[in-house]
């Protein structure tokens, strides 16, 4: 018979529980315990977010999120019939479910950033015009670095004489969505696809 202070005697193997698993066991896990037998849930979750909380790739964590969705379901189904697994099932979807927390955060936060990038070259645009009377043909004109905004934050701005601009930048997380400035306007406009 095991000893109750041998908790990796205890500890459940490929998502089964070990026999004698007791709440006492689960009392004296370590933290390297925990992540011992959650270390590939771990690695992936952390690929998942570091994926999905990216401003150019976000959307592939969309491509991930119907099979992560359906093992959620499958997961929620176990533990309702298997009361045992329901701590390291409970454990692995509370991983996921704050993965997935952390990407709309980021994602939320990347649009914001762009959001105020896009702002300060507005004002920089429309000061140029002010001091100028005519747009700027390139940022470079105003001062602006547009080879390191088009890379950080997909911002990109192009005028023609006799028309106005063109300043827009991608959609956070999506490749084809992008925002675009309305110089008579003063507002930024979505456009999908």
């Amino acid at each position: 018979m095991e000893k109750p202070s041998d908790a990796m005697s205890q500890v459940p193997r490929a998502g089964t529980l070990a026999p004698g698993w007791s709440p006492v066991a689960v009392a004296s896990l370590t933290w390297g315990d925990l992540l011992k037998h959650n270390a590939w849930p771990l690695v992936a979750c952390v690929l998942f977010v570091c994926i999905g909380a990216s401003p150019r790739y976000g959307i592939f964590a969309w491509f991930l999120a119907v099979p992560i969705l359906l093992w959620a379901m499958f997961t929620l189904v176990r533990m309702a019939i298997r009361p045992r697994e329901r701590k390291w099932r409970g454990l692995r979807l509370a991983l996921w479910a704050a993965g997935a927390l952390v990407i709309v955060a980021a994602q939320h936060y990347n649009d914001y950033a762009a959001r105020q990038q896009g702002d300060a070259v507005v004002k920089q645009v429309q000061a140029h015009r002010v001091r100028t009377g005519a747009w700027p043909r390139e940022l470079q004109e105003v001062g602006l670095d547009a080879t390191a905004l088009s890379h950080e934050w997909g911002l990109r701005y192009g005028a023609s004489p006799g028309s106005d601009p063109i300043l827009s930048y991608r959609a956070p997380g999506l490749f084809f969505d992008a925002w675009f400035y309305d110089f008579k306007k003063g507002v930024w406009e979505f456009h999908a696809d």
